[in-house]
């Protein structure tokens, strides 16, 4: 029998737990530490690295907050105004500030695509206001890091994705107009990519650049 010279642990549950199924032992396996995917956990190293915080007590004054799924995948996020009684408070859901990444009429996300070591690209995406916490992207397109985020900021993505235990994933990251600081939203260990309405040029680099970032991290 032919075994793989490497694996992708592909599971896109929120929580979950590799379990060893090969049968020859000590196979390299991309992502099989990275088992919790929450909403929650996503913010708990974020704040150990960035040094602050998403989340927000919704029983105290926050003024508008985000309420969401801890679940992946969901594009459930509403906007509530705090603070609202216990009784109401869901434990399946996170309570996040509202991060002000809208310019006109348009919601801007960044996503950074991570492989082993590296950023190996970074797309800027955009959507209709209306359309923000919804997975509709109206148009999307490559970006070099460098011109999304500082040196600095660089570091701590690196140092997040290295304590997340992602091997190789995508990142959601915001950043509000007024602090001028990134959030890192969420955490996708299953992407697929590149994102809708994008440009078929753009597509088929994007496609290029993971290929050989990819070959170049686990395959030489």
């Amino acid at each position: 029998v032919h075994e793989a010279d490497l694996e992708v642990y592909f599971d896109d549950h929120t929580n979950s737990q590799f379990q060893e199924i090969t049968i020859i032992k000590n196979i390299k396996t991309i992502n099989k530490n990275c088992n919790d995917i929450s909403k929650s956990h996503v913010d708990n190293i974020f704040k150990v690295v960035f040094g602050y915080s998403l989340i927000v007590n919704p029983l105290e004054d926050n003024h508008l907050i985000i309420e969401k799924s801890e679940k992946n995948a969901k594009h459930d996020g509403r906007i509530i105004q705090s603070p609202i009684q216990s009784h109401l408070i869901d434990q399946s859901k996170v309570y996040q500030k509202v991060i002000n990444n809208i310019y006109n009429d348009f919601a801007i996300d960044y996503r950074v695509v991570w492989i082993k070591d590296d950023i190996a690209l970074t797309y800027i995406k955009y959507a209709l206001k209306k359309n923000r916490f919804k997975s509709k992207t109206v148009y999307s397109k490559i970006v070099h890091a460098k011109k999304l985020f500082s040196h600095q900021e660089i570091n701590l993505i690196k140092n997040f994705c290295k304590n997340f235990h992602l091997d190789f994933g995508e990142l959601d990251i915001l950043r509000d107009r007024q602090s001028k600081k990134i959030y890192i939203v969420d955490v996708n260990k299953t992407a697929w990519g590149p994102p809708d309405k994008i440009a078929l040029k753009d597509g088929k680099k994007a496609i290029q650049l993971i290929n050989k970032n990819f070959q170049e991290s686990y395959l030489n």
